[in-house]
């Protein structure tokens, strides 16, 4: 599940911590530029500036001209009133041309870096190792980086269409009001500090009221969104009426709580500065009346110095409102950028070989020991190591050989499929393929070489055919006939009957929601049959079928796995593993392995010689009702002992 970044915020208890959290704001806006914004959005966004800057230049700036078209309105001067309406005319047109590049720049930009965004983002959430994945689930979810990008969506458009326009007319306004009168500059300028010292305040005490209403109303939500999906759960135990008395009580709390704050301090407090706001502004307008009246300016100047004033303090408040928009998506944001700054787990090493294509490899594990590590990416220094899932495991599987691992839950059969595959390499021993070291080989390559059947099939919505294909080349699928496909198909009975509407283009649904379970699982084997690879790694794979359709598709399995075609199958059936194996290893718990003895509890070629040595295998036997004919296993022991 994604963790909410709003229930891991820090929020500031004095000012010191405040404005340190305000240079990690900025140090994350500098992350999302360098990283997320391509040097073709670079380029335009000084194009952005500059536009930006000579719009509104000639907006503010046609104040000038509209001085003297007053003043000649005083004094009859209709030469001055012509002249001057016309330059005014020019500062328009010229505003409006900067304007539409402007928005033109802007608009190519945002594209660019939707694009950018997009590619980036994809690239370091694929780079993270599955180990990764797996280990920081929180952070590099789905939901979480959902999150992230929205928010940084939001603060690019906000930054783009009001941000920078209010920045730019702020600078450009203040230089004007202070070469106009530098006793309102000198005001406007103490006004500025005002404002800025009450936003801080105002928004750090939002921060520290409204996180934990928010995290209460989020939390609301994710309840509500659950009992919502879980609909026939709550019908079928006549909850309706007790969840929505809860519900709504819930959300009746939540809003009187937020609303008890922005009635009765945040609104008040705003209302206050704004009142401040008026007074300087009714305070430089009496100031110019009063040049006025002494003759020390025109009447026209009292336009420039209230409009440039007024638009100033407005501004103020448009910086005030981005400022809190960008605290409250910085959570996001930062919990998106902590796990995508993650170095990658797993790389190839500079002299790393092509794994060859094909070859029918041989691995084998010497003294493997594995540890997960506790703890999350929020708090990695209170990490503390768990302990060992994998003690010493050390076994061999020969070329086209087929192995089943057994064992109980929880002990460490998932960890040895997800190291072969390289999701993590092992902390101690070594795993070697053909004789090197596994990290020798490119991991392209070496999972290339791969097939693998998760217990849980994740289908792509599309169709069987995209399904079947998915993991080949262009030029793989080019030479994959349908003939092919339908041969596939009936050997692993992927043919759905009338499901299959549109025979190989059958739409299957988002998440393969038109197909039932089965149906997914046999369709996610026959895609990794037809990756054609040399080894396949097999976790459960007929776990969601009923028997008559499990022995078929073991028939299929038996005919994919050739016998150039290594396997290793986890199983908790053992019936899925009795016919296609030939060679069974037992796992026990690491928590039942004493002073560094190995892990692996039995290995054999027969079931029967596995009763007699294991005890694990013989709980499992008892817990799946199997029947055994004791006196064949002992017989199969005595002429295991007297060959030995």
């Amino acid at each position: 599940m994604s963790v909410d970044p709003l229930e891991t915020r820090f929020i500031a208890r004095n000012w010191k911590e405040y404005l340190t959290e305000t240079v990690e704001n900025l140090e994350v806006l500098a992350w999302v530029w360098r990283e997320l914004t391509g040097p073709e959005s670079k380029r335009l966004g000084k194009k952005v500036v500059i536009a930006g800057f000579l719009k509104t230049l000639f907006a503010i700036g046609q104040a000038w001209p509209l001085i003297r078209v007053f003043d000649g309105l005083v004094s009859r001067d209709v030469r001055a009133i012509v002249l001057n309406l016309g330059l005014v005319a020019a500062a328009w047109l010229l505003h409006q041309f900067f304007q539409y590049l402007w928005m033109a720049y802007r608009e190519t930009m945002i594209g660019h870096n939707i694009t950018r965004r997009d590619e980036r983002l994809t690239e370091l959430f694929f780079e993270k190792s599955l180990g990764q994945h797996q280990a920081e689930s929180g952070n590099l979810s789905v939901g979480a980086m959902e999150k992230g990008k929205t928010k940084v969506d939001n603060l690019q458009e906000m930054l783009l269409f009001s941000g920078l326009s209010a920045v730019l007319d702020l600078l450009v306004v203040f230089i004007f009001i202070w070469v106009l009168s530098p006793v309102a500059g000198l005001m406007m300028a103490l006004l500025l500090t005002l404002l800025v010292v009450s936003a801080l305040f105002l928004n750090r005490r939002c921060i520290e009221v409204c996180t934990p209403i928010e995290i209460d109303f989020s939390r609301l939500n994710r309840e509500r969104h659950t009992r919502w999906q879980h609909i026939e759960r709550v019908k079928s135990t006549g909850m309706e009426r007790q969840e929505l008395e809860r519900l709504t009580m819930w959300s009746r709390d939540i809003f009187r709580r937020d609303l008890a704050f922005w009635l009765d301090y945040f609104i008040t407090r705003v209302n206050l500065r704004g009142l401040v706001e008026k007074i300087t502004l009714l305070t430089i307008t009496c100031y110019g009346v009063a040049r006025v009246w002494q003759g020390d300016w025109t009447v026209g100047m009292l336009y420039p110095l209230f409009s440039w004033c007024a638009m100033f303090a407005n501004n103020l408040w448009q910086l005030s409102a981005i400022e809190h928009q960008i605290n409250w998506a910085m959570p996001s944001v930062k919990q998106m950028m902590t796990a995508l700054k993650l170095e990658p787990a797993i790389k190839d090493k500079p002299d790393a070989m092509e794994y060859p294509v094909d070859a029918s490899p041989r691995i084998e594990f010497i003294g493997v020991g594995h540890t997960y590590a506790a703890g999350t990416l929020e708090d990695e220094k209170s990490s503390k190591p768990t302990k060992p899932v994998l003690t010493n495991v050390s076994f061999t599987i020969e070329p086209g050989e087929k192995v089943a691992l057994l064992g109980a839950s929880g002990a460490g059969k998932t960890t040895l499929e997800r190291l072969i595959q390289r999701h993590m390499d092992p902390e101690r021993g070594t795993i070697l393929v053909d004789g090197h070291d596994l990290r020798d080989y490119t991991l392209t390559s070496w999972i290339a070489a791969l097939g693998y059947i998760p217990q849980h099939a994740q289908i792509f919505d599309g169709t069987i055919r995209y399904n079947l294909l998915y993991g080949l080349t262009e030029e793989e699928r080019k030479n994959v006939t349908d003939e092919i496909l339908w041969d596939m198909m009936r050997k692993l009975h992927i043919d759905f009957g009338e499901r299959l509407t549109d025979g190989l283009e059958t739409k299957v649904g988002q998440n393969g929601i038109r197909l039932s379970g089965g149906e997914a699982q046999r369709l996610i084997i026959g895609a990794a049959a037809m990756r054609r690879p040399r080894f396949m790694i097999i976790d459960e794979a007929t776990s969601h079928l009923d028997s008559t359709t499990e022995k078929g598709v073991q028939k299929g399995l038996r005919e994919v796995l050739t016998e150039d075609v290594g396997a290793l199958i986890i199983a908790h059936r053992l019936s899925t593993v009795r016919d296609i194996c030939s060679k069974f290893i037992v796992l026990k718990s690491s928590d039942q392995v004493l002073n560094g003895d190995p892990q692996i509890e039995a290995i054999s070629a027969s079931f029967e010689e596995l009763y007699l040595i294991s005890p694990t295998f013989r709980q499992l036997v008892r817990d799946q009702e199997l029947s055994f004919n004791i006196k064949k296993a002992q017989l199969v022991n005595d002429l295991s002992y007297t060959e030995n």
